[in-house]
């Protein structure tokens, strides 16, 4: 099978709006090709998401966020095409165990970087979890998958009231129906983090329907309750990205992962 010169190898996963899979260029180069699902090809709001996400992509240059080798439609088919991450997600990486305090710490710079140059143009991304961390074969962590992310000055493609993002990583603010601002994504970095050293995200052992008002109203569990092993500067340095007030949250990405590399660094002494 064959998607604008793309031939397609094998699925390598799938979401409600899109379908991803390894292919190969007209040059045998692997690929990731990304396909809007066929029955959403009508939908125009989804489609606009769709190209945003590349446009997005190409304006951004910085080693920790996917680029958009191409893009465009064909035969009905809106497709864009990515460098295939062989190291796989972060997601994959966690089903095999936890990070230690040093590779989380190593982590939270990467993405701090990729995230802090999407914040410099003035972009959201607003779905910062596992499954959107890829790895190339050096190891290198790429932040991907902006079907959400929206530009601060950008027409809104969501219905008033339309919550989009993953519960398990969505700030207060935004549940509450404010518009997401890049400490919404700090807080999904914190989370995300908060699972990269503990094994599950804050509030993982709550049903579904409650997970908003954990968000809301509880204090996020002190990682050391699953890793012990954690220094208390590096449990609070990692506490303060999960802060209900936006206000108190570190100021940018790469400010909370300084603040864990040093508490880190203060623990060793």
């Amino acid at each position: 099978m064959e998607v604008a010169g793309y031939r397609i190898e094998r699925q390598l996963g799938e979401g409600a709006t899109g379908v991803v899979y390894q292919a190969r260029d007209s040059q045998g180069i692997p690929v990731a090709l990304k396909v809007l699902r066929p029955e959403l090809a009508g939908d125009e709001t989804l489609q606009k998401r769709f190209r945003r996400e590349a446009r997005i992509s190409q304006r951004i240059a910085s080693p920790h966020v996917a680029s958009i080798l191409d893009f465009g439609e064909e035969h009905g088919t809106t497709y864009l095409v990515q460098p295939l991450y062989a190291g796989g997600s972060l997601a994959e990486r966690l089903r095999r165990g936890r990070l230690d305090a040093a590779e989380t710490v190593d982590l939270a710079a990467q993405l701090a970087r990729g995230l802090d140059e999407l914040h410099r143009y003035a972009i959201v991304h607003r779905d910062v979890k596992p499954s959107n961390v890829l790895f190339d074969r050096e190891g290198r962590a790429v932040l991907s998958d902006f079907g959400l992310a929206r530009a601060v000055d950008s027409t809104r493609l969501t219905k008033d009231g339309q919550l989009l993002g993953t519960p398990h990583y969505l700030a207060p603010e935004v549940i509450e129906g404010r518009v997401a601002t890049r400490d919404a994504d700090v807080y999904a970095l914190g989370c995300v983090l908060y699972e990269c050293v503990t094994g599950a995200p804050p509030f993982a052992a709550r049903r579904l329907t409650e997970l908003g008002f954990a968000h809301l109203t509880e204090p996020a569990p002190d990682p050391r309750e699953r890793r012990p092993e954690l220094s208390a500067d590096f449990a609070a340095a990692l506490l303060t990205a999960l802060e209900k007030d936006p206000r108190k949250r570190p100021t940018s990405a790469t400010a909370l992962a300084r603040m864990l590399s040093v508490s880190r660094s203060s623990a060793r002494a």
